[in-house]
């Protein structure tokens, strides 16, 4: 019997074999592709690299911090309330006997776990980055599973530890973390609370930098228009 191809364009490597999962899209993927899917929701996504994404989160949390009444903090605050009640409500349920989808509950326990280590600014900064980042450039993002998963997975290396270890690499002399990778749905479930959740707050700091941007070519306009008029009476 002839296995089928990867579903990856131009990838010539046999699918992996797995009759357990034989409708999933994932399943259809060699093990390479495979491997990255389960860790960025699409084989073709590339990581959102820690120093890509810092920069706007220290220029969200300036933003933040010039806010003389106070309001984008509570807002902050009240949002990572938010996500932290619904966690929390769905621990009790799991705590009370109630039956409750495996995704849904080790979503929250992730979330919880999140939002106990970082601050309200700091997740909230941390999910108006990645939104920023969207919407600066597009193409880190290649799919709307790609953007999900990367979404739940670079927030939660910005607001929580990740790692569950480390180990000493004698060929490289130094210290490598280890990380678990969550199952797919544990990570569509968080994606949908945390992108719902933050992204009315992301779409006022979108507004804003696009305002801005606007500004800046406006400027750019009016010097090009002021100076035209000395720069056709020199002679060539």
């Amino acid at each position: 019997m002839t296995r089928p191809h990867c579903l990856v364009p131009g990838c010539t490597t046999p699918a992996r074999m797995n009759p357990w999962a034989a409708r999933e899209k994932h399943s259809r993927f060699c093990r390479r592709h495979y491997e990255c899917a389960r860790r960025h929701g699409d084989p073709l996504q590339p990581t959102v690299r820690i120093q890509v994404l810092r920069p706007l989160v220290r220029e969200i949390k300036k933003l933040i911090d010039r806010d003389k009444t106070g309001k984008l903090e509570a807002v902050a605050t009240q949002l990572s309330l938010n996500l932290r009640d619904y966690a929390e409500d769905v621990i009790t349920e799991i705590e009370a006997g109630r039956l409750v989808p495996y995704w849904t509950a080790a979503g929250a326990c992730e979330l919880l776990k999140a939002l106990t280590q970082s601050t309200p600014v700091e997740c909230a900064c941390a999910a108006a980055a990645l939104f920023l980042l969207r919407e600066r450039d597009p193409r880190q993002f290649v799919s709307e599973w790609g953007w999900g998963h990367e979404f739940v997975r670079a927030w939660r290396k910005q607001c929580s530890v990740t790692a569950i270890g480390s180990f000493w690499d004698h060929r490289n002399q130094k210290h490598q973390r280890k990380y678990r990778e969550l199952p797919f749905r544990v990570v569509r479930r968080m994606s949908q609370l945390l992108i719902t959740t933050y992204a009315p707050f992301a779409s006022r700091v979108i507004n804003l930098d696009r305002k801005k941007l606007k500004m800046g070519a406006a400027i750019k306009a009016a010097l090009d228009e002021g100076f035209a008029q000395y720069e056709q009476g020199v002679p060539a």
